[in-house]
């Protein structure tokens, strides 16, 4: 089975697709050294800001919107392994932000985190460089 992303767009964003999205999350996994020909299940979905507002509220006690949420189900190696939720809206819609809201939530999904400090995480020298070479290979 080949490793692919269900892009669910109930934002009706339609600048990322099911082809891009899987691309993005191949490599970033593959930055992580997983097996993608064992991964599960993983799903894109975008959502609009009241959508998101209320699964961070849900879920994190927060009642705000934000850019990305990533719900890790079944681990990376089960049935599904998860979902990336995105707001297209709280980064303006620009495809690039979006693109990198996806490795973001990728990062994430496989066990990565930064807390507080963002710029100076691992995680964030993982995602500069998955970034990087996304952008090399077109």
């Amino acid at each position: 089975m080949t490793f692919s992303v269900e892009v669910v767009d109930e934002a009706g964003y339609g600048l990322l697709s099911r082809e891009e999205a899987t691309r993005i999350c191949a490599q970033t996994f593959a930055a992580r050294g997983l097996e993608l020909d064992r991964l599960g299940e993983v799903s894109v979905a975008l959502v609009d800001l009241p959508t998101i507002r209320n699964l961070n509220l849900k879920y994190r006690g927060i009642d705000s919107p934000t850019d990305v949420l990533t719900f890790t189900i079944d681990g990376m190696y089960g049935e599904m392994a998860g979902e990336i939720v995105i707001a297209p809206g709280y980064v303006g819609g620009e495809a690039s932000a979006v693109e990198e809201l996806v490795v973001h939530g990728a990062l994430h999904m496989s066990g990565m985190d930064h807390g507080e400090e963002f710029e100076g995480s691992e995680m964030f020298r993982v995602q500069e460089a998955v970034l990087r070479e996304l952008r090399e290979r077109g």
